[in-house]
């Protein structure tokens, strides 16, 4: 059977080793899927999101889905699906980009503490 190419970032592969992953508002990945599975990004993030509601209120705040190169996904994917990026806890300035249904995130707000003028973080 003949494999699927896709042309990413001026080089073309085989959609097979691709990945689709979901991103938050923040760059955050949320979720990562072969590329094998699904056609488009339409398509993929009725896998991620199987709600429409969900997924409007997603694209509604900033989230989106992307085709990586496995290259790509390592650099940009890997360590917040790991679990170790920077982006689990935003920036205080950011606050106003969670979204209040994201249990994940809420647990992680809780624990922001506003640093002191001047000051180190409490």
């Amino acid at each position: 059977m003949a494999d699927l190419l896709v042309r990413i970032g001026g080089q073309t592969v085989p959609l097979s080793r691709c990945r689709w992953v979901l991103f938050d508002q923040t760059g955050c990945a949320y979720g990562s899927l072969l590329g094998g599975f699904c056609l488009d990004e339409q398509a993929a993030h009725r896998e991620f999101t199987p709600r429409q509601r969900d997924r409007a209120r997603q694209t509604r705040r900033g989230w989106h889905v992307e085709l990586l190169t496995r290259d790509q996904w390592a650099a940009r994917a890997r360590l917040c699906l790991l679990g170790c990026c920077t982006h689990l806890v935003p920036r205080p300035e950011d606050r106003h980009l969670l979204d209040p249904d994201d249990a994940v995130l809420a647990a992680a707000a809780s624990r922001w503490t506003i640093p002191p003028a001047g000051g180190e973080p409490q």
